[in-house]
């Protein structure tokens, strides 16, 4: 949690325009099947700057969304847009969804665009959602698959550790980016929290690492991430210029005239609260 409340939060911030062009594949798809016009109040788990809670704003013409994150910076910035888009139906709350309970609820949709994955202890954390929800409210959210599968996360890092001489800093167990990425662990953490109904797809869209743009823009955004600013806090000059040149390399090949384009592979999550949730 220090993290997102610390210098991630910061970071994801500073360059949260970047982060939203490369992830709109994935912000269409969780609020592909919203309606417009609905009166539904919405609950945004880990909204970071807002996107998602905006764009569901803009939808529930006559109800309301709250979006529940832990980075201050985040936060701030997702209400200057909110504010910018003239909206009075959307409210940030610096808070942890895992313990959180907000005024408004119940809510009749709990979502989560990559907000999910770093619970402390994600059974207790479904648990308290499925507690926000009214009867039957929909749990909508997307995680990523595997790290093996989503190679514009897994090579520019092992490019980054390699030449700074770093530990890789992604981990498939505990809180953490790949933590959901094995579907009967969902299925079974959703079921036991109260909910029902569970369905698990396949997202596999292109991704733009960083948006589009061009190679140097790619390789900027990737340094400007916190996992490379950690394992070159303490480089040379030299070697951060040598992972620079590395990333560049391996870049160009990449670039399909709108950007640096990886594959991607995440999950797109349904479910239903259960009449059993307590």
């Amino acid at each position: 949690m220090d993290f997102w409340s610390g210098v991630g939060g910061d970071n994801w911030a500073h360059s949260a325009d970047r982060y939203d062009r490369q992830l709109a594949p994935f912000a269409a798809a969780l609020l592909g099947a919203y309606p417009s016009g609905t009166r539904h109040r919405v609950l945004d788990v880990g909204c970071g700057a807002g996107t998602t809670a905006i764009r569901a704003a803009e939808r529930a013409t006559d109800g309301a969304v709250v979006g529940v994150d832990l980075s201050r910076a985040m936060l701030d910035v997702a209400t200057r847009r909110a504010t910018r888009a003239g909206l009075t139906n959307v409210a940030f709350i610096q808070a942890d969804a895992a313990t959180a309970r907000p005024a408004a609820l119940p809510f009749d949709l709990v979502m989560s665009r990559f907000g999910v994955m770093f619970f402390e202890d994600p059974g207790s954390a479904f648990a308290n959602l499925a507690r926000l929800a009214a009867p039957t409210a929909e749990l909508r959210f997307v995680c990523w698959q595997r790290a093996a599968d989503n190679p514009w996360y897994l090579l520019p890092e092992e490019i980054i550790t390699t030449t700074a001489g770093a530990e890789p800093r992604w981990q498939t167990t505990g809180p953490g980016p790949f933590s959901m990425a094995e579907p009967q662990r969902i299925v079974d953490i959703l079921a036991a929290a109260g909910w029902a109904e569970i369905t698990v797809d396949a997202l596999t869209p292109t991704v733009h690492l960083g948006g589009p743009g061009t190679v140097d823009d790619a390789v900027g955004f990737v340094l400007t991430r916190t996992n490379a600013q950690q394992a070159l806090a303490l480089a040379t000059p030299e070697t951060s210029e040598t992972t620079a040149g590395a990333l560049r390399a391996a870049f160009r090949s990449l670039h399909d005239g709108s950007g640096v384009a990886f594959p991607s592979a995440a999950w797109l999550v349904g479910a239903r609260r259960s009449a059993s949730a307590v």
